[in-house]
């Protein structure tokens, strides 16, 4: 959603892609955050040292799937 509004198509992306490599910046990571906390009603909670791990596309998906099992 964040990608495709950047006129990225996520189609396009691979899974174990770099952030990096696609333009995807902490401010994109904070408004996921953002956008998934209003669409769940729930709060994430993480730590600065978590959010620094996160590398690729496969460790956002799994940063907000362990996020919202909490």
């Amino acid at each position: 959603m964040i990608l495709e509004r950047q006129g990225k198509f996520t189609d396009q992306v691979e899974i174990q892609a770099s952030l990096q490599s696609i333009g995807f910046r902490s401010l994109d990571f904070s408004e996921l955050c953002i956008r998934m906390e209003e669409d769940t009603g729930r709060e994430l909670n993480f730590e600065a040292v978590q959010i620094r791990k996160i590398e690729t596309v496969s460790d956002v998906c799994k940063f907000i799937d362990l996020a919202l099992k909490e």
